[in-house]
């Protein structure tokens, strides 16, 4: 079976849609409602911040190549001439579950971290150390593959019950998680951590990925989201209104945008600054998504001697919020970077990059307890080559 994940109003009229959608798979056979995110995600999250959303997103499983005529028809409610009144216009996209990519690159020799305190003096934590700056105040949100033999403060896992199996039961099948977490506490040693795990190797698929976000910013109440992870592209258009996903508000994009809104809700708390790796293709063709997206601080890879690295990718350059942090580099073969000499998989990547920024804006928050933590990042950036690819410049600490 494949998934589609469904996009309705989260109005009377949403609810009228998913009925039908429920009683049509049932007569078609070729495809079953699965659930929606507000009955994956349980307690005050569904009960009280998901119904906010002006939309509601729904999983199906359908058999296997019949995807698109399952997806055409459903559509056909959006604006077909056949549907009925209190139908139409009443699902806004039916979408692949897409798979997100973990942006880490596995190479070297995991014994060796030649370069890992160039990277720690180009962040400038030693200013921090200086200051007594641990990071205290930043709360960090890592959504990933989990985290084992790191501190961390909180653990999900949307991969087995209870979704809250406490700290003392966090796993990582796959090391890119706690390579992730590793590097965020060597710059904000202090922060609060909470680990999110939505997969056990480096694909998460974005109904995952989704509620993941939703228990970073709603239940864990997490300021900065580190997203070392990304989709190259995601295709597809409304038949009907010859729309792109992008142009009719693809439901992450959407998802995100609602969730920095949602800060209003938490007294005292600033809107989440979601951290995205721009990816590593090394192409010039755009970042990859979400870091593509505004709402996102977008972070780049640097090298030990602040160059752009040569797997960074780097399209969107008019980007405004395009910044660039240590992520390695591979010379004669041997890899520059990697987070812990005994981690399950060396890593590299604009998956360290953004860990890295993650701790920067970590030390910046316990600076200034409030403030918008991308502006105050955009504000501390040193300059990187060559300029035209490495955004604003690279992040750190003063």
């Amino acid at each position: 079976m494949s998934e589609l994940i469904l996009t309705l109003p989260n109005l009377p009229a949403g609810d009228i849609a998913r009925d039908s959608v429920i009683s049509r798979g049932e007569q078609r056979g070729d495809y079953r409602y699965i659930e929606s995110l507000n009955d994956r995600l349980r307690g005050s999250l569904a009960s009280e911040f998901l119904p906010r959303l002006p939309l509601t997103f729904h999983l199906l499983y359908a058999q296997d190549g019949r995807e698109q005529a399952i997806a055409d028809d459903l559509m056909k409610l959006h604006n077909e001439p056949e549907a009925r009144d209190d139908e139409r216009g009443l699902i806004f996209a039916v979408e692949p579950n897409w798979n997100l990519s973990l942006c880490a690159l596995p190479d070297g020799q995991p014994a060796t971290q030649p370069d890992h305190s160039a990277y720690l003096a180009q962040l400038g934590i030693a200013r921090a150390q200086g200051k007594n700056n641990l990071g205290a105040l930043g709360h960090i949100a890592v959504i990933d593959t989990g985290a084992e033999g790191v501190k961390i403060d909180d653990y999900y896992d949307l991969l087995s019950a209870p979704l809250r199996p406490g700290v003392q039961n966090a796993i990582d099948d796959f090391g890119h998680g706690t390579a992730i977490a590793t590097l965020i506490r060597e710059v904000a040693p202090d922060c609060k951590l909470s680990m999110i795990r939505v997969t056990d190797d480096d694909d998460i698929p974005l109904w995952y990925f989704m509620a993941g976000l939703g228990l970073a910013v709603l239940d864990a109440q997490a300021e900065i989201i580190n997203l070392s992870l990304g989709i190259e592209n995601m295709t597809g258009k409304c038949r009907w209104c010859g729309v792109s996903a992008y142009a009719r508000a693809f439901a992450l994009e959407n998802f995100m945008r609602f969730l920095k809104m949602g800060a209003k809700w938490f007294t005292g708390k600033e809107p989440p600054t979601f951290v995205a790796a721009t990816g590593n293709d090394g192409s010039q063709n755009g970042f990859f998504i979400p870091a593509r997206w505004d709402v996102c601080l977008a972070v780049g890879s640097v090298n030990k001697s602040g160059h752009h690295s040569e797997f960074s990718t780097y399209g969107t350059l008019t980007h405004p919020y395009y910044v660039v942090a240590p992520g390695g580099e591979t010379v004669n073969s041997v890899t520059t970077e990697f987070a812990i000499a005994d981690n399950k998989k060396p890593h590299l990547g604009t998956s360290i990059s953004t860990a890295y920024a993650s701790g920067v804006l970590a030390l910046l928050r316990t600076d200034h307890p409030t403030g918008d933590l991308t502006q105050l990042a955009l504000q501390r950036v040193t300059s990187a080559s060559p300029p035209l690819l490495c955004g604003q410049g690279q992040i750190q600490y003063s």
